[in-house]
């Protein structure tokens, strides 16, 4: 192994980068900036190596370090940084700080990645300015939007009889109109099946419109759905504007978290799922539509009803067909043949050789997996990262994973461990909520920052009894 060259070139890769990357070591104290870095920040390198983050923050480079906050907890960090604030050269950049870690565990040095966000800012800004103008929150609610082409048929993992039956269910309710309603907790595959509905359907040769209604602002819902006139409303477009449901007509719509629709929305759907027609916003006219409706949710909406957020009518309305995908955790069964794709598919991507022992395939049949599939994903793909060799047989767990795992699968226990598994992964959430309201001002922010939905930032803060307001005066 030539060492001087391998050096060389990781300086090279490190120098070219299009991200500005800083290292600081143990202390705070900067060692490496590359030379994106000093593009983004307008500092030199020279000015920079030696230099502590606690000097900077002082001096104003930064007004908030992440960089000694990951040194702090030892986890990572994300935040907004203004950088130069009150110079000519003032700028807002995204910071993401990375602790290294040696092999007792102790945080060795911070990599820190900079991205220039500028122009968000300004769009930020413009927003403000405008109060939300429907016209400009258009673009940004096409992020919301999952629009599958005809003829895409869901490959479906799984070896579970109630996975089986389940897809028998579903094949048998294909081919008619009647509306699904999936329930099932986060991550079990939710959209997965809705695709797989259509996929069988009639309507197969038309496009899947998915909608997260857990993700449109309130005041914007009615006009996405059902669309407006001419002038309906200030910021309206000249022509008026179709809603999702006109442009479902001969399609299929699959409406996601159907728990969070806005109380006053849910009576317009209600409407068109009975009668086939809706009025847009300021119209006199009837739009006769034909759209299959399937929705989905992970919440309780027997217990929505109860507390008056959920219309009993339109439960009924949705719930003429009921799927229900059981937690992975209930079809251990499933698991090994997901590891087994899932794998095929990072070996191809990144053009690697690993597979996971049947130790090590056991070990994840025997941890909680709350987050069903996609925890399940986020292992795979940190081990198959982080592990050195080939065959994976003890799991090397990252600080984000190692709560949902058991101290022992001894299965006499597994009923204590997987309640004190369901504690411990409660306690963390509750930690990483009230670490992030330290950079966050709005549940959107927190939503961004955990990468998590507005709405499960909302049940989280309720969950815990945190009063985003009263701290955030508090960290003030």
């Amino acid at each position: 192994m030539n060492t001087n060259y391998d050096f060389k070139l990781l300086n090279y890769v490190l120098e070219n980068s299009p991200t500005g990357i800083m290292i600081t070591d143990e202390r705070g104290n900067v060692i490496k900036a590359n030379k994106r870095h000093s593009e983004l920040t307008n500092y030199s390198t020279e000015e920079l190596i030696g230099k502590n983050m606690k000097d900077l923050a002082i001096g104003g480079y930064v007004h908030k370090s992440t960089s000694l906050s990951a040194l702090k907890t030892g986890m990572p960090m994300v935040a907004q940084q203004t950088i130069n604030k009150g110079t000519i050269n003032e700028k807002e950049i995204m910071v993401k700080s990375i602790p290294v870690k040696d092999e007792t565990n102790k945080t060795t040095h911070v990599i820190n990645y900079i991205f220039d966000i500028s122009e968000k800012a300004n769009l930020l800004c413009q927003l403000k300015e405008e109060k939300a103008n429907n016209l400009k929150f258009k673009l940004e609610l096409e992020k919301y939007r999952d629009i599958t082409k005809a003829g895409e048929i869901p490959r479906l993992i799984y070896k579970s009889k109630a996975i089986e039956n389940l897809l028998e269910k579903a094949k048998k309710v294909a081919p008619t109109d009647l509306t699904v309603l999936i329930t099932g907790e986060s991550g079990t595959g939710k959209s997965l099946i809705s695709k797989y509905i259509h996929a069988h359907s009639n309507r197969r040769s038309g496009e899947f419109i998915a909608i997260n209604c857990g993700a449109i602002p309130p005041n914007l819902m009615e006009s996405e759905l059902f669309g407006y006139e001419k002038g309906a409303f200030t910021g309206a477009i000249n022509a008026g504007k179709k809603g999702i449901f006109e442009h479902a007509h001969g399609k299929t719509l699959f409406l996601d978290e159907i728990g969070e629709l806005p109380f006053e929305s849910q009576v317009k759907l209600l409407t068109v799922l009975q009668d086939g027609a809706f009025y847009r916003i300021g119209g006199t006219e009837p739009i006769q539509v034909d759209v299959r409706v399937i929705a989905a949710t992970n919440s309780n909406l027997i217990e929505k009803i109860q507390n008056k957020q959920f219309r009993l009518d339109l439960f009924y309305r949705l719930n003429t067909i009921s799927l229900n995908i059981p937690p992975l955790r209930e079809r251990t069964e499933d698991i090994p043949p997901l590891i087994e794709h899932i794998c095929a598919n990072l070996n191809l991507k990144y053009g690697m050789k690993k597979i996971f022992s049947d130790s090590a395939v056991l070990q994840l049949q025997n941890c909680t997996l709350n987050g069903n599939v996609r925890e399940l994903i986020n292992i795979i793909q940190s081990n198959m990262v982080l592990s050195s060799r080939d065959m994976i047989d003890q799991l090397e767990i990252t600080n984000e994973f190692i709560t949902y795992f058991p101290p022992s699968l001894n299965p006499g226990t597994s009923d204590n461990l997987n309640i004190s598994s369901s504690k411990a992964k409660e306690n963390k959430e509750k930690k990483e909520l009230l670490n992030a309201v330290k950079f966050c001002n709005t549940t959107t922010e927190l939503a961004q920052f955990l990468n998590v939905s507005q709405s499960t930032i909302s049940r989280r803060l309720n969950k815990y009894n945190i009063n985003l307001k009263k701290l955030r005066k508090k960290e003030e």
